[in-house]
């Protein structure tokens, strides 16, 4: 007979900022950054990647994706431009508003 898969609930969240964590599966020592990270529901606990990997590949798969994708969206524009031009749109309807 072939070993015993583990089974864990698992999901997908949103880690606010960097952390250094003990993985709840292998008691590991991990750094996180902020962004998609793989969570044991029951820990309540964000996960290492390895046991991510090993446990949740699919979800791991996403975590490098969204980590990639913000690497890219960030390099498509130098400086704080889209962040300015947020600014300025707000700031004309700020203007427009205060008009009525």
């Amino acid at each position: 007979m072939g070993s015993a898969t583990r089974k864990l609930d698992l999901s997908l969240r949103w880690n606010m900022s960097a952390i250094h964590i003990a993985c709840p599966i292998c008691g590991n020592q991990a750094d996180l950054n902020e962004g998609a990270e793989i969570f044991l529901e029951s820990a309540q606990s964000l996960v290492c990647h390895d046991c991510g990997k090993k446990y949740a590949p699919d979800l791991m798969e996403i975590v490098a994706g969204k980590k990639n994708s913000l690497k890219e969206i960030r390099g498509q524009w130098p400086g704080d431009e889209p962040i300015e031009e947020l600014l300025a749109a707000l700031r004309k309807t700020e203007e427009n508003v205060g008009q009525f």
